[in-house]
C-alpha cells in the first residue's frame, strides 16, 4: 500500500492491521513505517498459501 502522505499511510496501516488482527489465523502483524518507508508490504504466510490464500484475496 502506498500513499504520498506519510500520515495517511500511518492511518491506513493501523486500520489494516486492526482489521487483519480480527482473523484468528493472522499473526505477527508488522509494518515498516517506523523505518521511514511510505509503503506497507504484505506477504501471506506459507500456511496461508497452502490453503490457497494469496494477496489478491487480502488486499483491496
Amino acid at each position: 500500500m502506498k500513499d504520498r502522505d506519510a500520515e495517511s499511510s500511518a492511518v491506513l496501516s493501523e486500520g489494516l492491521k486492526t482489521q487483519l488482527a480480527n482473523y484468528v489465523a493472522v499473526s505477527d502483524i508488522e509494518d515498516s513505517l517506523s523505518d521511514g518507508k511510505e509503503k506497507l508490504q504484505l506477504e501471506p504466510m506459507p500456511e496461508a498459501r497452502l490453503l490457497g490464500v494469496d494477496l489478491n484475496q487480502v488486499a483491496w
